[in-house]
């Protein structure tokens, strides 16, 4: 389920300071995932529809699609495993997405982001090492540095309860089939840039 960034807390907080503007307008996005290889084939032919998807399709959802897109990837030497850097230039404001499946087996699976406001930096760092997650949201002021308090939520079930509670009080949904349709184009379209690169 690519929309499932929707539903966790921490990016959920995210797109609501950014719609309602509470620190001025959005300059620039960083997202990550990081991996050890422990999910079978991640190289450059799978990547950016099994590890990157889910922070495609945030990124669509938050700040739309551009043409203005570059990628960068590169492969570990059985060809499994790969570490990519995708950048989308809006006319305002700049997004990158970094994904890596090479990660050293130490390492604990890894998601987050950075994001510069005109009035505020708001950092997200999550880690899940042993079976124990452990995340933190910050946002950095002229004033302060203010802990996000997040109420933890498992955000599959709540994309699934979203979804029910749509089809029986027939709501349009968040899981849009328009977003969903930008987010694995953009996905196809990464992939396509990066075999011919190779």
């Amino acid at each position: 389920m690519g929309s499932v960034n929707k539903f966790d807390p921490a990016y959920a907080y995210l797109h609501t300071v950014n719609k309602q503007q509470k620190y001025g307008h959005l300059l620039s996005l960083s997202l990550k995932r990081e991996t050890a290889p422990l999910w079978g084939d991640l190289g450059l032919d799978s990547i950016t529809l099994n590890l990157m998807i889910h922070e495609l399709d945030f990124v669509t959802w938050l700040v739309g699609t551009t043409v203005n897109v570059e990628v960068w990837g590169q492969e570990t030497a059985d060809k499994q495993q790969s570490l990519v850097r995708a950048v989308f230039n809006y006319s305002q404001a700049h997004a990158e997405v970094i994904a890596s499946s090479q990660m050293p087996r130490s390492h604990p699976f890894t998601i987050g982001y950075e994001a510069y406001f005109e009035r505020a930096k708001l950092v997200y760092h999550e880690t899940d090492e042993n079976g124990e997650t452990h995340s933190c949201l910050y946002a950095y002021t002229q004033t302060e540095r203010e802990e996000i308090a997040l109420v933890p939520a498992d955000p599959y079930q709540k994309s699934l309860e979203h979804a029910i509670w749509c089809i029986q009080n027939h709501q349009e949904s968040t899981l849009s089939l328009q977003n969903a349709v930008l987010s694995l184009k953009t996905a196809l379209e990464l992939k396509t840039r990066l075999q011919f690169k190779r």
